[in-house]
């Protein structure tokens, strides 16, 4: 199980009733780091993004324990210069720390001893004459680089569970786990035994005493991803492949589930995408579902100044700029939070929020998380949110069903006085965040706001498109915002750049609203205009 395990896992990957989604690419850059200072290889993303299927493939690549050619000849890694140089060539151990927790009848406690003697017991099995049931792993592994001529690569799936599911009354525990592995992966020894060592987690690597406790390992992480991108999650052309394959709505996924950016790369959460594709099209939120929103609660709601007002705004749609994320620092001792930006950050790796590493925004990913926030946000203590919500679905009503315009200048009016201060009363980019809450409630009957729709003549500022059972009973919104000129200008220009042509195809009613903000009476004008959609 852990000493030079066969193939079996991941062939069940590749004979999956979904497919196997190629990620083998990834054994070529790897191959490089072996025997090199690169050698030591951390990635960390939030749940379900593919972590442990890669673990699994990385074990039949390099296990001398299988043969596993025919399972990679035909995959991109066999295109690879260094393809059959190193399969199948190494002595591999392969742990799971959160699968050896649940076996080990204390639990976390005394875990580093369990991890070692788990592993000893299959080197005294498979090297009867050359490893003692006495020997260190350590002293194990260098009686088997000697015998074999082999060196080992390590993989450590979900290393940090330890750390993030365990509270401090474990403390001791922890620490010994912490010295197993740097017994395993620093120093010199380690260097002579180790041709690769990769392990994973959802947070970036622990520190103890504000020093990285595998400071030789390099990160990649999901604000940090270092051009590992598409091998972590499904690609945009995957998963329109995967969907045309099995007769799902792309455009519909695309909607719901899109929304990270990593390097310029979309990418999706591949437990949603499978388990969309396996109920035919039944979309839910999947992955959000697998954890309870006591998980975000007690953060969400610190006390920090600015954190509601950023959680609510992003929650409407918003983007954040200027967090600084390198302000989270998974402390051994717990003082990871001491910020706003810490929380968010914690939030970004989680998966919750999503952090574009072109742009340097933070925000909402998709539909599915921001459903999963804004119920967060519900059952936590979270007063302005309760006012928003009644205050929101009266602007919604006016818009929709009243098409007052004058009720919703008005209430975008006060809703303006109420969010901003003075100092910012002016700025452009406050008349889209007082939008974006004046709309809130929109959450219910819509998917998440798109801000900036490309079309074919321009972007239109906000778009939002109904979620499909409510198709048949609210239209489409494309709202255009002006600064010291008319609604009715905006109204115009929505219609002259045709930014409806982009919604067309998801709704048929349409209704076109125009807001505009005078800076010198600090007044607000709204237009609003049914489009006749002839689909």
């Amino acid at each position: 199980m852990y000493l030079n395990p066969d193939n079996q896992l991941f062939l069940e990957e590749i004979e999956s009733h979904i497919g196997f989604v190629d990620k083998s690419g990834i054994i070529a850059t790897f191959n490089q780091y072996l025997n090199t200072r690169e050698r030591y290889v951390c990635v960390s993303r939030p749940r379900r993004f593919g972590k442990t299927i890669m673990t699994k493939m990385l074990v039949a690549y390099y296990s001398c324990g299988c043969n596993s050619y025919d399972l990679f000849k035909d995959l991109d890694i066999a295109k690879a210069p260094s393809f059959k140089e190193h399969l199948n060539q190494y002595n591999v151990i392969s742990i799971d720390t959160q699968s050896l927790i649940s076996k080990n009848s204390k639990g976390i406690k005394d875990l580093a001893n369990y991890i070692q003697k788990s592993i000893i017991n299959e080197f005294v099995e498979q090297f009867p004459n050359v490893v003692s049931a006495k020997c260190s792993l350590l002293e194990a592994m260098e009686e088997v680089v000697k015998h074999t001529n082999r060196r080992f690569i390590i993989i450590v799936d979900e290393y940090d569970c330890v750390f993030r599911d365990y509270d401090e009354t474990e403390k001791q525990s922890k620490l010994d786990y912490v010295a197993l592995l740097k017994a395993i992966f620093k120093g010199q020894s380690s260097d002579n035994l180790i041709a690769l060592g990769y392990i994973t987690g959802i947070l970036p690597i622990v520190k103890q005493d504000s020093q990285s406790a595998l400071n030789n390992f390099t990160e990649y992480t999901i604000v940090s991803p270092k051009g590992l991108s598409k091998y972590f999650g499904f690609t945009a052309d995957e998963v329109q492949r995967l969907c045309q394959k099995f007769n799902v709505d792309f455009e519909k996924a695309k909607l719901y589930y899109d929304g990270y950016k990593l390097e310029g790369t979309e990418l999706y959460n591949p437990f949603s995408i499978d388990k969309l594709l396996l109920s035919q099209g039944d979309f839910q939120d999947y992955w959000c579902s697998t954890s309870s929103f006591q998980m975000v609660k007690p953060y969400i709601c610190m006390n920090f100044k600015g954190l509601k007002e950023d959680i609510l705004k992003l929650a409407n749609g918003e983007t954040i700029i200027g967090i600084d994320t390198t302000s989270f620092a998974n402390d051994f001792d717990g003082n990871s939070f001491n910020s706003k930006d810490a929380v968010i950050t914690y939030l970004i790796h989680l998966g919750f929020l999503a952090y574009d590493t072109k742009t340097k925004k933070t925000y909402v990913p998709n539909e599915e998380t921001r459903r999963y926030l804004l119920n967060a946000i519900s059952q936590s203590d979270f007063k302005e949110y309760a006012y928003e919500l009644e205050f929101s679905k009266d602007v919604l009503s006016a818009v929709i069903n009243d098409q007052d315009c004058q009720k919703v200048a008005l209430a975008i009016e006060k809703e303006h006085d109420k969010l901003t201060s003075i100092l910012n009363y002016n700025r452009e980019d406050s008349l889209s965040y007082v939008v974006y809450a004046a709309f809130s409630a929109a959450s219910q009957y819509y998917y998440k706001p798109i801000r900036e729709l490309p079309t074919c003549r321009g972007f239109a500022d906000l778009v939002y498109l109904p979620k499909t059972e409510f198709i048949d009973s609210y239209p489409a919104l494309v709202i255009e915002l002006k600064w010291n000129k008319t609604a009715k200008s905006a109204i115009e220009q929505i219609k002259e750049k045709q930014y409806f042509k982009t919604v067309e195809n998801y709704t048929g009613d349409i209704l076109l609203v125009g807001i505009n903000y005078d800076k010198d009476t600090k007044k607000h004008s709204c237009e609003i205009e049914s489009f006749c959609n002839d689909k």
